[in-house]
Formats: C-alpha cells, structure tokens, sequence
C-alpha cells in the first residue's frame, strides 16, 4: 500500500501482506466491503478454528487503553473510542499496539465482515 493502491511481489501471492499500517488495513477492508475485526471478533475467530500466522500480528480494529477490559462490556468488547495506538494481535500471547501511522514486516491483517453496528 503506497497510500493509493496495493501491489503484490511477484512469487508472493499466498503470502500474508505485510508493511501494511492500520490506514491502508483499514482502506482495503472498506474497498472490500467489510472491515478490521475487533479484538473480541479475532478473538472468537480464533476460537472457532481460524488458521494464525505465528510469524505475523495482525491489525484490528481496536484502540489501546490499558485499563479498557476493566470497565468494558462483557459481551463484544469493541475496544475505546479513542486513542494514540492501534492494537495488533496474533504472534505472541497477549495483544500488542503501535501507532497506526506505522507498517512492519511483521504486521499483517485480514477483514471481517461481521456488522459493527
């Protein structure tokens, strides 16, 4: 993702897309038609089977707080209003964040299109 449109190296097709931030995430989910799934929707995903990348984390939907499942909703979670970072989850045990501004190798994502309303 350059900012306008998303390209794919010859040879890796079947990769996950990487170097990826939360803005183009975000963008291609919308060009698809859905949308980064919350952390309590890849959470349930992952419950039910779906295949992890454990050399990837992956964007959600999310913002970070710290203290946010101390005072959550119990039943699907979908993360602050606001915030200064992004989470990722999915390489390691607990979730991660980042500025959504930034875009690693090891930072990936995939879309859901479950209704966030």
């Amino acid at each position: 993702w350059n900012g306008k449109s998303f390209s794919v190296l010859d040879g890796r097709e079947d990769f996950p897309v990487t170097m990826v931030n939360w803005f183009g995430a975000q963008a291609y989910c919308s060009w698809r038609g859905a949308h980064l799934p919350t952390e309590a929707e890849w959470v349930k995903a992952y419950n039910k089977g779906m295949e992890r990348n454990d050399l990837v984390s992956e964007w959600v939907f999310d913002w970070f707080a710290e203290d946010y499942y101390s005072h959550s909703p119990y039943e699907n979670p979908r993360g602050p209003e606001e915030g200064t970072f992004r989470l990722i989850i999915g390489s390691s045990s607990y979730p991660d964040y980042m500025s959504p501004s930034f875009g690693f190798w090891n930072i990936s994502f995939r879309c859901s299109r479950t209704s966030l309303d």
